[in-house]
Formats: C-alpha cells, structure tokens, sequence
C-alpha cells in the first residue's frame, strides 16, 4: 500500500459516506414532502366538498 493510494482512501471514503447521507436526506425529504401534500390535497377536496 503505497503513500498515494493511502493518503486518497479517506476521501473517497468521506465522499461516499457523504452521498450516502445525501440520498438518505433526500429520500426523508421526498417521503416528507409527499406526505404534506397529501394532507394539504386532502384539505382541500374536504373543503371543496363542503362548500
């Protein structure tokens, strides 16, 4: 194991968990974002209904 390939591990390393947290948070936030939308469509169709 040469100094170069040691010294570029750790990035690649940081990278990948990184982007791990990165889809992991955007996947959080689409189930979120699907969720309010749902309950604000749910609104307002009870209110269409009502009125």
């Amino acid at each position: 194991m040469n100094y170069s390939t040691y010294h570029h591990f750790p990035k690649v390393l940081f990278k990948t968990i990184l982007f791990d947290q990165i889809k992991r948070l955007t996947f959080k936030a689409s189930l979120i974002l699907q969720a309010v939308l749902f309950e604000i469509f749910k609104i307002i169709f009870n209110y269409k209904i009502i009125s």
